[in-house]
This record gives C-alpha cells, structure tokens and sequence, in this order.
C-alpha cells in the first residue's frame, strides 16, 4: 500500500515547483471570478 501511494504522489511532487510558479504569475483576479459561478 505504501508503495502505490509513493508512486500515486510522484507526479503532484514534480509538477508542485512548476504550477507555483505558474500561479505566482496569473492574474489573481480571474480564477476567483470563474470559481464564483461554479455550483
């Protein structure tokens, strides 16, 4: 079981750094105003 889940996490561990950075640079405002419709 540990296994699976190590392998499970792997790619959210490698992307992690990169959509950090992806986010620090979007317009904060735009993802805030499309999650306001969601229901």
């Amino acid at each position: 079981m540990g296994t699976v889940m190590a392998v499970y996490m792997v790619p959210f561990i490698l992307l992690l750094p990169f959509s950090g950075v992806l986010v620090d640079k979007m317009n904060k405002v735009k993802p805030c105003y499309w999650n306001s419709f969601k229901e």
